[in-house]
C-alpha cells in the first residue's frame, strides 16, 4: 500500500469550471458539445502554461490548477476569461466559464493536491456565476496593490473546516471607465458619500449610498422599487451598500437577470453580483425578452 509522502508549501489554486456545459450538450448535440468543451479546456490549459503553472487534473469540464503566488493565478484567471472573451466573438458556441481562486498551504503527493486551500478554492469556484472570477481576503492580502485594486469585496461564507467566516472577493478582469473608478478606490476606504446607485422602473426613482444603505425590490406594494413584471417574486431581490460596493442579491424563485453595458447578461438564482456602471435588471425574465419592461439602474 502507498503511503503519503507529502510535502507542504504555500500555492495558489485555481478551479476554472466551464458554466453552463449540461445545457450546451442539450442545445448542440454530444458529439459537437464535446469538440466545443474540449477546444475550451485545451485553451485553458495554454493560457495555464504561459503563466508558467501546472494543471493538476481535469475533472469532468473543470481544471484544476496550481501556481507559485498568488498574482500569477490572478493573471491566468483574467487571461482565460479574456482569451475566451475574445473567441466568443468568432464563434458564438464558446463556452463561458467561473474560476475561484484561494493562495495558502497546499500538500503535494504524487502529483495530487489536497488541503484546506484546495477545498476552498473548490467552494470559491461554485459559488462564481458565468464570466467571473472570485478569490478570497487570504489570496488578496498576497498580491500587490495593483492587482489589490482590482479586487472588490463582496460577501463573507462559512466553510466547513475553516474558523471563522471566509472573506468573497470578485476579481475584476474585464475593465471600462465605469469599473475602473469602482475597483481603483481603496479595498477597505470607507463608502464616498456621494456615491449612489439610482433604480428606475415605470416612473419610480429610488436610490441607495451612505444614508439609505439597503433596499428591496419586487411585487409587494412594501417594496421601496414595485415590480409588476409578470415573473417577479413578492420578495424579489434586495440591494445593500456594503464595504462601498453596490450588491444585489436574488431571492427569488425564478431569478434575476443582470445585463452591463455592453457585457453579456448574468442569470442569479439566489446568488449576489456588485452592480457597477450601468445597466438593465430582469425580474424573473431576461432584460431582452419580449415584452420585459426591465429595471434600470446607474451608479452617480
Amino acid at each position: 500500500m502507498h503511503e503519503m509522502q507529502s510535502a507542504e508549501r504555500m500555492l495558489a489554486v485555481v478551479f476554472a469550471d466551464i458554466s453552463g456545459s449540461t445545457a450546451l450538450y442539450e442545445a448542440l448535440g454530444d458529439n459537437e458539445a464535446h469538440r466545443v468543451v474540449e477546444g475550451c479546456l485545451q485553451t485553458l490549459r495554454n493560457v495555464v502554461a504561459e503563466f508558467e503553472g501546472r494543471v493538476v487534473k481535469a475533472i469532468g469540464d473543470e481544471l484544476l490548477c496550481i501556481f507559485n503566488d498568488a498574482p500569477a493565478a490572478i493573471g491566468v484567471a483574467s487571461e482565460m476569461q479574456l482569451r475566451l472573451d475574445a473567441q466568443r466573438r468568432a464563434d458564438s458556441s464558446v463556452p463561458w466559464i467561473r474560476v475561484g481562486i484561494s493562495h495558502g498551504p497546499v500538500l503535494e503527493d504524487a502529483g495530487d493536491v489536497f488541503g484546506d486551500t484546495v477545498n476552498l478554492a473548490a467552494r470559491v469556484a461554485a459559488l462564481a456565476i458565468q464570466a467571473q472570477v472570485l478569490t478570497t481576503r487570504q489570496t488578496v492580502d498576497a498580491l500587490p496593490p495593483l492587482l489589490r485594486a482590482a479586487c472588490r469585496p463582496l460577501y463573507a461564507i462559512d466553510v466547513k473546516g475553516i474558523a471563522g467566516k471566509v472573506s468573497i472577493y470578485d476579481v475584476v478582469w474585464k475593465l471600462d471607465a465605469d469599473l475602473t473608478l469602482v475597483s481603483g478606490s481603496r479595498r477597505d476606504a470607507a463608502p464616498t458619500p456621494s456615491l449612489a446607485l439610482r433604480l428606475s422602473y415605470r416612473g419610480q426613482d429610488v436610490s441607495i449610498g451612505s444614508e439609505h444603505r439597503d433596499l428591496r425590490v419586487g411585487r409587494d406594494p412594501q417594496n421601496d422599487l414595485v415590480v409588476t413584471a409578470r415573473a417577479a417574486s413578492r420578495r424579489h431581490a434586495r440591494v445593500r451598500l456594503y464595504e462601498g460596493n453596490f450588491v444585489l442579491i436574488d431571492e427569488s424563485a425564478n431569478g434575476t437577470y443582470v445585463r452591463f453595458d455592453a457585457q453579456p447578461e448574468l442569470h442569479l438564482r439566489r446568488e449576489e453580483t456588485v452592480l457597477v456602471g450601468h445597466g438593465l435588471i430582469g425580474l424573473g425574465e431576461s432584460t431582452s425578452a419580449e415584452g420585459v419592461e426591465p429595471v434600470t439602474f446607474a451608479v452617480q
